[in-house]
């Protein structure tokens, strides 16, 4: 029991502190399996607006997708109207906080398929995206 105790003292001494995992740093296994490329890129996107019944969508237009670092600008042309967002992919997941709202997609091998709200909503849009 002792060498026990003396181990477990010598691996906390020697560890270095939680602080120096930095979030760039961490890894999860999703990160190897879902790539940058598959988010990274042109879409065409078709949507429905928070409320209404899924039939044929309220809107479609383009979404260009490009990576800064460990984050992706994401812009949103529908109609003559534009929305800037700031992207973070972990693994299947891809959220996105935009003027004005939030969306999460996953990402599926046809495309992206996701929901989204504005601030202080309190229904949720759905959205899809495919090259």
């Amino acid at each position: 029991m002792r060498s026990l105790v003396l181990v477990f003292i010598a691996l906390v001494m020697f560890a270095p502190p939680a602080a120096s995992q930095s979030p760039d740093n961490m890894m999860h296994p999703w990160d190897r399996q879902f790539q940058p490329q598959q988010v990274v890129g042109r879409w065409q996107v078709t949507g429905w607006n928070p409320g209404t019944t899924r039939g044929r969508f309220n809107y479609q237009g383009v979404v260009v997708v490009s990576r800064t670092g460990r984050t992706f600008r994401v812009v949103w042309r529908i109609g003559k109207r534009r929305f800037v967002g700031i992207g973070i992919l972990r693994g299947p997941i891809f959220s996105v906080a935009y003027n004005g709202g939030l969306a999460t997609y996953i990402v599926r091998s046809e495309g992206l398929d996701g929901v989204w709200s504005r601030r202080n909503g309190t229904r949720l849009g759905r959205e899809g995206w495919t090259r």
